[in-house]
């Protein structure tokens, strides 16, 4: 089910931005760096996109708990005349075949 995301969902979407980075960037990027991402990080700066007003987010939600999400809103540089846009969307690396 997609949904609006909520506060509480952020640790749950920190786990699948973390994990689809080291899954989809591995041999692109250090690996050092890979490692060095860090899923309390990211709740905290997911808990503020989520509260901060500007920005949509949706996840997918799933018997296993959240396995994707997206993330929109106004273009921040203004350089199109948009309502908004898609920045982002991610699937777990785990869950991304289709059904």
């Amino acid at each position: 089910m997609v949904r609006l995301a909520e506060s509480g969902d952020a640790a749950e979407i920190a786990r699948v931005h973390v994990a689809t980075w080291r899954s989809a960037y591995r041999g692109l990027l250090a690996d050092d760096f890979l490692e060095s991402l860090n899923e309390a990080h990211y709740t905290e700066r997911w808990k503020r996109v989520i509260g901060d007003g500007f920005s949509r987010v949706f996840v997918v939600d799933d018997p296993e708990g959240i396995v994707g999400f997206a993330s929109g809103g106004r273009d921040a540089r203004e350089r199109l005349d948009l309502r908004g846009s898609c920045m982002r969307c991610t699937c777990s690396p785990t869950r991304a075949a289709v059904r």
